[in-house]
């Protein structure tokens, strides 16, 4: 995921320097448990996958998916469901020197 290119052609023009953030997340895994894909079944799961790529983006960028207390995990399955991105939004932030 990245983040902060949108003024690149106004910042180029003026000869200025255009600060890009890359942030790479947690990888996992769709796990719907044998159920069938239904139309509600994969809007939960697009929306638990939208909210982890916001997670990895500062607050001014989720648009709809802002408020990350609203975020499930019950369809995706991490190798270490410790470090999903839900759990390392302060860390990715810090490095980005970033705050929500």
């Amino acid at each position: 995921m990245f983040h902060g290119g949108e003024r690149f052609w106004d910042n180029i023009r003026r000869l200025r320097r255009t600060d890009f953030y890359i942030v790479v997340g947690e990888p996992f895994e769709v796990n719907l448990g044998g159920s069938t894909a239904t139309r509600k079944l994969r809007m939960e799961v697009l929306d638990q996958i939208m909210y982890q790529l916001a997670a990895l983006l500062p607050g001014k960028y989720r648009g709809t998916y802002s408020d990350l207390h609203n975020a499930q995990t019950h369809h995706l399955a991490f190798a270490d469901p410790a470090n999903n991105n839900l759990n390392r939004i302060e860390q990715i932030q810090e490095l980005n020197g970033h705050t929500a």
